[in-house]
């Protein structure tokens, strides 16, 4: 039992910090759009995806518009 409980312990502790680091690559590789969609499918962050959304749509344009 305590295994068991180490290793999901483990495994919800370290998926996060993977999946944050793929979301960060998708943000710099895919477009803006596709990767907002992509992580619509992950219930626990639609509701960070949906307020970055707003913020976006009060934000001037031309800053999400370049590319480094």
């Amino acid at each position: 039992i305590a295994s068991i409980g180490l290793i999901s312990l483990f495994n919800y502790s370290i998926f996060p910090f993977i999946f944050s680091a793929i979301s960060l690559f998708n943000i710099l590789v895919a477009s803006q759009k596709s990767f907002a969609q992509a992580l619509m499918n992950f219930l626990p962050i639609r509701i960070p995806i949906e307020l970055f959304i707003n913020l976006k749509k009060r934000l001037p344009t031309f800053i999400f518009r370049y590319k480094p």
